[in-house]
């Protein structure tokens, strides 16, 4: 149940990246945009995949109606490609209060259900689920914490849309034993370390997270989900050498 992000090598296109770590890693969450969009190579590998949706310059929670629509386009469009290439799901990012938007965060969070709303349709549609992120502590960003991820997972109310776990960022919020109580809503977990200020995507260890709790989420999608391979490959053994 653990794969490995494509975040580990972004500088390569996807095809180098499916080269290097399949000897290792029989599934791959893979990064669609920058130099991952070419999934057309995925069917001459034989792995599972799931995938995380676009989310640099993109914000579901805008009040400019053209990045909002350009926003949910372009994540639709992800969950429809899913489905062809049988992703086990997709994680999407919640979205994030812009400055005008932190004038108006009623009208921005109504805006993130509906946009949320909007996806888990397009998701039901390709019978694929979707996993909002939860984020790591800086002012702007939403679902910080477990209560506010959990208010807007039941507000949408969608069985196609759940959480992807994020235990690093749940480090720096010093969060993560109080997001296992959402777990019912878990579709995958992403696993990096962290020493607690920042998310910094240290291999597993080489932080301060509380890795003991992944014991409780060993029926999940863990996906190692680090800066650099080598990393990847030093998270995995450390799974392996206390029986995750």
């Amino acid at each position: 149940m653990i794969g490995v992000s494509s975040l580990c090598m972004l500088q390569s296109d996807l095809q180098n990246v499916l080269d290097t770590v399949i000897p290792t890693f029989s599934h791959v969450e893979v990064i669609c945009e920058g130099n991952h969009t070419n999934l057309e190579v995925l069917l001459s590998y034989d792995c599972s995949v799931s995938f995380h949706a676009p989310f640099s310059d993109l914000n579901i929670m805008s009040l400019n109606r053209a990045i909002l629509a350009e926003s949910l386009s372009q994540i639709s469009e992800t969950v429809e490609i899913a489905a062809t290439y049988n992703a086990e799901a997709v994680c999407i990012h919640p979205g994030h209060f812009s400055p005008l938007g932190m004038h108006f965060p009623e009208k921005v969070r109504a805006i993130q259900r509906e946009s949320l709303s909007t996806l888990a349709r397009a998701a039901e549609d390709q019978n694929v689920k979707l996993g909002v992120e939860n984020m790591p502590v800086f002012p702007i960003l939403s679902c910080r914490t477990p209560q506010e991820m959990g208010d807007l997972i039941r507000a949408v109310d969608s069985e196609y849309l759940g959480i992807t776990f994020d235990m690093g960022h749940a480090n720096t919020t010093g969060t993560v034993k109080q997001f296992l109580d959402l777990k019912e809503y878990m579709v995958l977990v992403h696993l990096h370390d962290n020493s607690g200020d920042e998310d910094s995507h240290l291999a597993l260890g080489d932080g301060n997270t509380n890795l003991d709790f992944v014991k409780e989420l060993k029926d999940k999608r863990l996906i190692i989900e680090v800066n650099a391979y080598p990393d990847a490959v030093k998270s995995l053994q450390y799974l392996r050498d206390r029986n995750f």
